[in-house]
């Protein structure tokens, strides 16, 4: 199970009278917690919980144990998190049930269905800030204990289920990544590969002597005829673990697309600004921004080669970018990488097993969506009393 469970906002239950209301003040205690910084951080294990989504830093000392429940004071004000081990409460107040009647994980349910209300609740301007007084008069639904503990074994076995697929990812991750060691370095050493040495039968090249590099050119944004089309406009945003990309937020017209440059389909795709190696395949043609240069190969092959051989040689181009406040690595340095590749049958034979562990992602990271709609769907009516659970 993940260390910390954080599900989407389910619903909003402010109609529903299935279930009797309680005042969440009544039944809860509030405990703030303890201002820490980076200079008081004993290294370790523990994360401290402050005002983001993310623990701030890890500390040697928990002030809470396991089954906390955190809302945060200040950052992202009002977020609610539930955390399965201990933690070191900073910038938020945990929240605990004070009664038998209200089971803990219930609880937490309960106020996370309630995040939207909870956000509302803040106060501040530039800052926005929750305090606990801000929460006593939040109402929650108080059905039966039998009851709240048969709802929250059907939301357990759903959370486990997405679990379940979560590790198939996972485990298809760490493969991939120990299959690219040995596949795409002819089973070298990595330094020996940067210091110029080959493997048996693999030639090198630089990238622009076996693609055309194309930088992306953004239409102007002030015309609209060149938005609102059908053509892909590819940015660093559409980028992510999946291989290929199809689908963006944003679309140009036939017009814009003759204000731009044409990607081919089935080219590489390469983040060069900002977020160094962010990449995919595209199954169209597009366009894109001016952060992306793109690699037009010769053969599908290829491309899908040296997108894994460019991903697996990611630190190494970031090296290109220099430290700087804006990393980029522009087209003349880009074009120049130094590329390694075997024959084309070896070639073909490395990117089909690489790319069935993708396919294998890919297609897990569509059934959690599919489970987590679900199980969306399940809390908002076991929550709101419209599906009852026999007792």
């Amino acid at each position: 199970m993940r260390k910390t469970i954080d599900t989407a906002n389910f619903f909003d239950d402010k109609n529903c009278n299935c279930y009797r209301n309680v005042r969440l003040g009544d039944y809860v205690e509030f405990r703030r917690g303890t201002t820490i910084t980076k200079q008081h951080v004993v290294p370790g294990t523990i994360p401290v919980i402050a005002g983001g989504k993310k623990p701030a830093y890890f500390h040697s000392i928990a002030n809470r144990q396991r089954g906390c429940i955190t809302v945060s004071q200040s950052g992202t004000a009002g977020y609610v998190a539930y955390h399965d081990k201990p933690i070191f409460a900073s910038d938020c107040f945990t929240i605990a049930t004070k009664t038998k009647n209200l089971e803990q994980m219930f609880l937490y349910y309960c106020l996370k269905s309630k995040q939207e209300q909870i956000y509302s609740l803040c106060s501040g301007g530039v800052q926005s800030h929750l305090y606990p007084r801000n929460l006593e008069d939040l109402e929650i639904p108080l059905p039966s204990l039998a009851e709240q503990n048969n709802i929250l074994k059907i939301i357990n076995e759903m959370e486990l289920s997405i679990s379940a697929s979560d590790k198939v990812i996972s485990y298809a991750e760490r493969t991939k990544q120990s299959l690219m060691t040995k596949f795409l370095t002819g089973g070298l050493d990595r330094s020996k590969i940067e210091s110029g040495a080959l493997p048996d039968g693999w030639k090198r090249a630089r990238l622009d002597q076996l693609a055309r590099i194309v930088t992306g050119q953004t239409p102007k944004t002030s015309e609209s005829r060149n938005w609102g089309g059908r053509i892909p406009f590819v940015t660093p945003s559409d980028l992510g673990r999946s291989v290929f990309v199809s689908e963006t937020e944003r679309k140009v017209t036939e017009y814009g697309i003759s204000k731009s440059r044409v990607i081919p389909k089935f080219s590489l795709l390469f983040t060069c600004i900002a977020s160094i190696g962010k990449s995919a395949i595209n199954e169209l043609d597009c366009v894109t921004n001016q952060q992306i240069n793109s690699c037009c190969f010769r053969t599908n092959e290829e491309t899908l080669f040296f997108y894994y051989q460019l991903r697996f040689r990611l630190e190494e181009l970031k090296r290109m970018a220099g430290k700087t406040a804006v990393p980029i690595i522009n087209k003349s340095k880009f074009s120049s990488f130094n590329v390694i590749y075997p024959p084309p049958s070896e070639q073909r034979e490395i990117v089909e097993i690489l790319l069935s562990f993708d396919k294998l992602v890919s297609k897990e990271d569509r059934a959690i969506e599919r489970k987590r709609k679900v199980r969306d769907s399940a809390i908002k009516g076991l929550l709101s009393g419209k599906v009852r659970v026999p007792t």
